[in-house]
């Protein structure tokens, strides 16, 4: 990702970022099993804790601590990837902006109290979403919220949402 060229035609992609459904957005898109790399897949925290009763705490510690410093390393290379997208030309930034808006506004069933996980993309992947999505805000957001007010927000659906929050806000 080192060159421009190649960062602008792998956002130039029509795989980059298809038409999908939630669940298969990370299979589907380039970026996708990227983020989908996550420690919290079930079947690897059955791997570290298969048998927590029997176990001794600091091998339980220790387990917690390589999971965390595995999630810690996919996360910062995901962002390094993330920059060296964002960074290599306006049309792909604004397609890496388009993905993600793509894949939180695929995902809205998440907000549900009982989340049926096939219709949704995963914990691991969301997880990592997020976070990136945090850290690129690190530049911009401070305690008192006085760059926030530049920013324009039209890539995220709120329309579904807007009249459950006006009538929770009514009642209040």
């Amino acid at each position: 990702m080192r060159y421009p060229a190649i960062a602008t035609a792998i956002t130039d992609s029509p795989k980059f970022n298809p038409a999908t459904s939630a669940p298969y957005f990370e299979t589907m898109t380039i970026l996708g099993p990227w983020f989908a790399l996550s420690p919290l897949h079930p079947n690897v925290t059955l791997k570290y804790f298969s048998s927590p009763k029997t176990r001794d705490q600091l091998f339980i510690l220790n387990a917690q601590r390589s999971m965390r410093m595995t999630q810690q390393l996919v996360q910062s290379e995901l962002l390094d990837i993330i920059n060296q997208l964002i960074r290599a030309s306006k049309s792909a930034r604004e397609h890496v902006l388009d993905w993600f808006s793509a894949s939180l506004n695929l995902n809205h069933k998440r907000r549900a109290l009982n989340v049926d996980p096939k219709q949704v993309s995963s914990d691991g992947f969301m997880f990592n979403i997020t976070t990136c999505l945090d850290q690129l805000c690190e530049p911009f957001m401070d305690a008192t919220f006085t760059k926030v007010r530049f920013l324009r927000f039209y890539r995220i659906w709120i329309s579904r949402d807007l009249p459950t929050n006006l009538k929770s806000r009514l009642t209040e």
